[in-house]
């Protein structure tokens, strides 16, 4: 009876564990000194499965290695043909008439050899980490060093046969040899858990000759690889690095796009040569994402050139790939655009978004690349200009490029508009919306599908999940960013009295310094007969909060007892639906209003007046009131004067001329016809009191601050003489929140005798005409720049020397002709005074100097304290109105406001917080490691040949201006997914005793926690950090929404025409052939290729039946143009990690 081992007990001869080879094995080498193993293919850590015997077997090392007779020998066969190529082989040998022979020539089996330990080396980087793994292959490592083990490659010809001699036995009554042949190879599932036939021979002639076997091969393989896989062993996981190289290496896998872009994308001499190399390394990113995701968005910061970037971008998609470019952006941006196209020659149309609905579904040419430029105006899904512009960009299946320096505005359904322009809202992403998933699972719950999904993401109000979802699809870098990268160098001032260090970039036309930002307070006294003293008394404020606004909430005053129209109920109850939201609006905007300029709120009390005065004559006359409604237009606009917030209620009534009936009639005929109209008669009257009592108060307010003249204005007189005397020869950039004070300002600067003044706003048309008057050099092309020496042109009659503007000018405009920013109110987002500033701190900037001030009559404490006034009565009528607080989110912490106008008030005004939080990380990693290659360009090379899993540990840090504090950090890894999803998860340390909590991270939080110096000390590392690796591993994945078989997009349209939600085939289905059902399943369990993607998606949209459909996979299928086959797929990889040591870390066992 011979002793079968197949690891399952197929017979039922043996119990369980008796069945595996790896307890036989092991049973019997402790009674034996030697080992020989012939193994078609070895798991190097499966060497844990015999270590211990193979360490305690007696052995004695030679000086001369040649004479060391080893414990064990391994003899392993090559990286395996296919057994398609050698069935080909095999038939064209026969089909010849000649003898088939596997035997290799030698040039060959040396190239088998490298190939082998190749594949090891790979076999090392697969998988996950442990510390029992690691002790194996540290084990492995020692018995190769000392000689007791010897490996050699058999190369001669394909080696299959698996067979494990033992011999020398430790006593005298065992046999000489024994042996164990069969199928399993020298690996955990061939020991353990494949189903293999193996069986031990016992008889003495048959084990010796199987030695003998052995013993011939050994001495027949040439390639003796023991130190080489000591090598392999020492490159790999388990050795630990230092901090600084585990931080170059997620640095250098982190701007893979980057680099892929630069190796098979080329700019062509000339953008080579205008281009900052931060622009040219974006474009390389961008074409690369273009073309394996379909889309991506670029979200630099204003003046960093996002225009240019997008043209480079262009012009290498043409030379490239022979794309055709469409760009679509807002009306003021067209001329610009087709400037550009024309001047770089590329191939295109640009459309303007207001004529996008009319030209989109018309246009015949097909552009594989759309650019849209402020994208952030395509917000909304549900407009005419979104949808137009997705179904062109379905139709052609174009590339969707997105630039946007601000792609979030008040919502995340702003920036999943704007994804969801190039990705399918069931793409599988790679990720979940993780902190959502945990915060609210309910919502989730009650959701069908797949959870890494756009679809999903929408569910999520959690930054910290659309963080990590954007840092995939957006390339964003800041001023202060790129100011840190620039080199720098001793700049003295043109009138040789400053001599300072300055960061500088090299332009085409010479070098370009960044300019300092001073800021000044600009104070001013009130004259005795300016109304805007009484502005901001507590009289003032007390008499706002006390506004009852009963206009803007109409439901609140209906009588059920009155006779109502259809008309009339439907009306209520969509005001209703809105109750008391539009009142909170409506009081913010008056007490902004009054901070912006008097001008602007007496216009704003008047308004008021006047439509409540209308209201009443018509309750009066028991006529018909007009309603309007709280648009969604409105309430995304933050505080800009596009937030008409007076507009609301329909009225557009603007002064009070004429008696009320000609007004009221006069209403009558101009309303929109989408102006609702409800009859008065349906109200109780308390509604006409509350009317009346709005009026007597703001009639009382306007009686206190009497009439508003220029004359008397002390603020525009103090703006006046900051032109006339300390500005004189230079251009002024003048912002407000408000378009009627922008209006005002530039008529009353008019009056008071300043020259080419012009103010524009949201209503203003053509804006860009204004930016090109008052910037005009800034706003040509490159190639038709002045120089640098040569100043503006002063002289032209229609050239401004003066710009008032809301902050409608954000949008794509150069204005750093001039150098001078005046904010004439406080904006209540005070971080818009950074950001206006960088509106003419752009690159190209010739002054050295950006001047911004602050117009105010109070210190900073009394301007604080009015803030903190207003916001105590806007909170007080938030509570009385139930009002939503969303409406107030725009103004600034009084922590934040503090600061920042502390600073201001010094002289000091810095971008660099605001801005070092908005860097994309990829960009980051790609300018480290731009910078890591040239400086260390041999030490780089060993990065790019570093193995995967590697660790290092570094001591805690405290918090630092940019990298974050580790706080109770003990880990965080990388993992690359399969479909190339860059994952990061961390290890917080528990509780006493507690276990550790891991979670997934974005990737910028990741990036400052792998943060490390090259002089950042490398602590020892623990035997359980290759465990915590392991289970960091595990969560991302888990965490990840990636796995086979997930249905998505085109594949999951199509298996759904064929099963239904829960996967059971349809009734027409269960007929269909054994092909037919085969196909599917491989299109469930495997991806599809790009063109058959490509292909499915142009049936489904043209309707194909479900035969055609068929028809279509079986044809691709047997061309092999179907699905990417499973041997194609890329594994997910540990790339790396980092432990951060714990203080109390004593006692533990360090790695040796």
């Amino acid at each position: 009876m011979i002793n079968i081992f197949d690891n399952v007990d197929v017979l039922k001869h043996q119990n369980g564990e008796n069945a595996k080879l790896a307890v036989a094995l092991k049973n019997k080498i402790k009674s034996y000194n030697r080992l020989d193993i012939a193994t078609g293919y070895m798991n190097l850590s499966a060497w844990s499965e015999f270590s211990d015997e193979i360490a305690s077997a007696p052995f004695e090392p030679c000086d001369d290695p040649e004479k060391t007779v080893p414990v064990a020998r391994i003899l392993v066969g090559m990286v395996p043909r296919s057994l398609t190529k050698q069935m080909k082989r095999a038939a064209e040998a026969e089909m010849r008439g000649d003898e088939y022979s596997e035997e290799i020539e030698k040039e060959e089996q040396r190239k088998q050899h490298e190939k082998l330990i190749l594949h090891l080396r790979d076999q090392l980087m697969a998988g996950g980490t442990s510390s029992s793994h690691r002790q194996a292959l540290l084990t492995l490592k020692e018995h190769l060093e000392s000689g007791r083990v010897q490996m050699r490659v058999y190369t001669k010809q394909t080696l299959h046969g698996k067979l494990y001699v033992a011999y020398d036995p430790k006593t005298e009554d065992l046999s000489q040899v024994a042996a164990f042949v069969g199928s399993s190879n020298f690996t955990r599932p061939g020991l353990h858990t494949n189903l293999e036939l193996n069986v031990e021979l016992t008889d003495k002639d048959q084990s010796s000759q199987l030695k003998d076997w052995f013993e011939k091969l050994w001495k027949k393989s040439p390639f003796n690889i023991t130190q080489e896989i000591i090598d392999l062993i020492d490159e790999s996981w388990v050795e630990p690095v230092t901090p600084y190289e585990v931080y170059m290496k997620v640095c250098y896998e982190l701007s893979k796009d980057a680099r892929f872009g630069e190796q098979k994308y080329t700019l062509s001499p000339r953008l080579e040569h205008m281009l900052m190399d931060y622009q040219k390394s974006a474009a390389h990113t961008l074409v690369h994402r273009l073309m394996r995701r379909g889309g991506t968005m670029l979200g630099d910061v204003v003046g960093l050139g996002k225009t240019l970037t997008a043209i480079a971008v262009a012009s290498m998609l043409q030379n490239e790939e022979n794309m055709r470019v469409l760009v679509l952006c807002p009306k003021n941006l067209e001329q610009m655009w087709r400037q550009h196209l024309k001047e770089y020659e590329i191939r295109g149309e640009v459309v303007r978004y207001s004529m996008a609905t009319a030209e989109l579904p018309d246009l015949e040419e097909r552009y594989q690349l759309v650019i849209c430029d402020e994208s952030h105006n395509l917000r909304n899904e549900k407009t005419q200009v979104w949808r137009a512009i997705k179904e062109y960009v379905s139709r052609n299946e174009s590339r969707v490029l997105l630039l946007t320096a601000t792609p979030f505005n008040l919502s995340f359904s702003d920036v999943k508009a704007q994804l969801a322009l190039y990705l399918d809202e069931d793409a599988d992403l790679g990720i979940i919306p993780e902190a959502g998933l945990k915060e609210y699972p309910d919502k989730f719950d009650k959701r069908e599908g797949n959870l890494s999904t756009l679809r999903a993401f929408e569910i999520s109000e959690e930054p910290e999940d659309w963080k990590r979802l954007l840092e995939d699809q957006l390339v964003r870098r800041t001023r202060a960013y790129t100011k840190r990268q620039a080199p720098t160098e001793m700049w003295t001032s043109p009138d040789g009295l400053v001599t300072k260090e300055r960061s500088y970039l090299e332009l085409s036309t010479g070098k370009f310094y960044y300019p300092d930002w001073a800021s000044e307070w600009l104070d001013h006294e009130f004259k005795e007969d300016d109304p805007a003293r009484f502005m901001e008394d507590d009289q003032t404020l007390d008499d706002l909060r006390d506004l009852r606004l009963p206009r803007y909430d109409i439901s609140g005053y209906d009588n059920p007892d009155a006779r109502h129209t259809p008309e009339d109920r439907a009306v209520i109850e969509a005001a209703r639906s809105g109750r008391g939201n539009v009142r909170g609006f409506v009081l913010s905007g008056l007490y902004k209003r009054l901070s912006s300029s008097g001008y602007s709120f007496i216009q704003s009390l008047t308004r008021q007046l006047i439509r409540n005065e209308l209201w009443i004559y018509a309750i009066d006359h028991q006529l018909s009131v007009p309603t309007g409604s709280f648009s969604d237009d409105q309430l995304d606009l933050d505080g800009s004067d596009e937030a008409d917030f007076e507009s609301v209620d329909g009225l557009q009534v603007q002064d009070l001329s004429g008696n009320l009936e000609q007004m009221y009639e006069s209403l009558v005929q101009s309303a929109p016809a989408q102006t609702k109209w409800v009859s008065s008669t349906v109200f109780t009257s308390r509604l006409r009191d509350d009317l009346q009592h709005d009026s007597e108060l703001i009639k009382a307010m306007l009686g206190r601050f009497g009439a508003w003249q220029v004359e008397t204005d002390s603020k525009l007189h103090a703006l006046r003489d900051l032109i006339e005397q300390k500005h004189a020869n230079d251009k002024v950039l003048v912002f407000t929140e408000y378009k009627d004070t922008a209006y005002y300002i530039a008529e009353g600067l008019q009056k008071l005798g300043v020259e080419n003044v012009a103010a524009v706003a949201g209503d203003t048309p053509d804006p860009a005409s204004y930016a090109r008057r008052f910037s005009p050099v800034s706003n040509r092309v490159p190639t038709e720049q002045a120089s640098d020496a040569e100043p503006p042109a002063q002289n032209g009659s229609d050239e401004l020397r003066v710009l008032v503007a809301t902050d409608v000018l954000s949008e794509g405009q150069n204005l750093q002709d001039a150098h001078v920013v005046v904010n004439y109110d406080l904006p209540w987002a005070i971080i818009r005074l950074i950001q206006r500033a960088g509106r003419v701190d752009r690159v190209g900037q010739v002054h050295h100097e950006v001047n911004v001030y602050l117009i105010s009559h109070q210190t900073v404490e009394k301007t604080l304290n009015l803030r903190s006034r207003i916001r105590e009565r806007l909170k007080s009528a938030a509570a009385a109105f139930g009002a939503d607080q969303a409406f107030f989110a725009d103004m600034s912490s009084d922590d934040e406001a503090t600061r920042m106008l502390e600073d201001f008030y010094s002289g000091v005004l810095k971008d660099t917080d605001l801005d070092e939080r908005g860097i994309d990380p990829v960009s980051e990693a790609a300018e480290r490691w731009a910078d890591f290659f040239v400086q260390h360009p041999e030490k780089a090379e060993q990065i790019m040949r570093m193995q995967d899993k590697r660790l290092a540990t570094r001591p805690s840090r405290q918090k630092k201006s940019i990298h974050p504090a580790d706080e109770n950090t003990v880990m965080v890894s990388y993992i690359r997914t399969s479909n190339e999803i860059d994952l990061f998860s961390i290890a917080i340390r528990g509780n006493k005793n507690g276990p550790e909590t891991n979670h997934v991270v974005s990737a910028t939080e990741a990036l400052g926690l792998f943060y490390a110096e090259y002089g950042t000390p490398n602590k020892v590392t623990s035997p359980e950090a290759y465990d915590l690796q392991q289970r960091l591993t595990q969560h991302a994945l888990k965490n990840s929404g990636t796995s086979v078989g997930r249905l998505r997009g085109v594949r999951r349209q199509v298996w759904n025409r064929f099963y239904g939600a829960d996967n059971t085939a349809s009734f027409e289905t269960t007929k269909l052939g054994e092909q037919e059902q085969k196909v599917l399943d491989k299109l469930y369990h495997y991806p599809l290729r790009r063109q058959a993607e490509s292909e499915l998606r142009r049936m489904l949209r043209r309707k194909a039946d479900n035969r055609s459909l068929l028809d279509a996979l079986l044809r691709m299928q047997q061309d092999d143009e179907l699905l990417v086959k499973e041997s194609d797929m890329q594994m997910a990889r540990v790339v790396c990690s980092l432990a951060i040591s714990d203080p109390d870390f004593e006692g533990k066992n360090p790695v040796r």
